[in-house]
């Protein structure tokens, strides 16, 4: 449960992010400008795919197998 507020909690501030973004008109980086600032050397790209395969994995183990066996 504290999990989920969690996950609920990161979405919404980044959701709460891209919408200031937006409406600052270019005044802040929006988090699809700062992904390409990170992505245009090698290590920012393994960097990211990293953080996407972790991320990844740790909702489908949250949200998908089963606790407990019938």
């Amino acid at each position: 449960m504290i999990g989920s507020i969690l996950w609920l909690g990161i979405i919404g501030l980044a959701l709460g992010w891209e919408i200031i973004c937006r409406l600052s008109h270019n005044r802040f980086l929006s988090i699809g400008r700062l992904g390409s600032f990170i992505a245009i050397r090698i290590p920012g790209r393994i960097a990211l795919f990293a953080i996407w395969i972790f991320i990844g994995i740790h909702v489908f183990s949250r949200y998908t197998i089963p606790t407990t066996w019938p």
